[in-house]
């Protein structure tokens, strides 16, 4: 479950065309649609969202918020073998996106099957907290096939198998 965000900092703006204050370096007449794309999403700011990594593929992601509370719950299938759990935040542009940070959480504490519910500092792409010590709460936890009573029987009649829902293999 990824619930909020904490100490998120002002963040920076840019246009569409240049950095900052500056004048836009490329073409020279912007489109009215642009500028007006590009005014109100610096005076608004954008949109947040989070997304769930298993070290390297994507396997969940929050709505789009404008305030960073989402109290959204996922169950996650997987078999990764994978040595962390990364929280991305993002911040949604007009073209791509912006990484605000990511906080990571070692599987070999989540593996244990014992609930975790923590605020995880958000770290810049160098791995250093970023200003204001933005913190992101997050709760986990591991349920393994071992305990479903289910697990290798087959497909049980009379309900009719879909398949194994939102399933990652890698």
């Amino acid at each position: 479950k990824i619930d909020r965000i904490d100490n998120l900092h002002q963040r920076t703006r840019f246009n569409l065309c240049g950095k900052g204050n500056k004048k836009p370096t490329g073409k020279k007449i912007q489109s009215p649609i642009k500028r007006l794309i590009a005014s109100c999403t610096d005076r608004l700011g954008g949109h947040l969202y989070a997304t769930i990594d298993l070290d390297r593929s994507r396997v969940a992601r929050t709505m789009m918020r404008r305030h960073p509370k989402w109290f959204q719950n996922f169950h996650v299938y997987t078999a990764h073998s994978i040595s962390k759990i990364v929280f991305t935040v993002k911040e949604d542009e007009p073209v791509d996106a912006t990484l605000i940070g990511r906080a990571y959480l070692p599987v070999t504490e989540v593996i244990t099957g014992r609930p975790i519910d923590r605020w995880l500092d958000l770290l810049d792409e160098h791995k250093i907290p970023i200003q204001g010590g933005a913190k992101i709460h997050v709760r986990v936890k591991f349920n393994s096939v071992r305990r479903d009573v289910d697990w290798n029987k087959g497909i049980i009649l009379p309900y009719s198998f879909k398949g194994v829902p939102n399933a990652y293999f890698n």
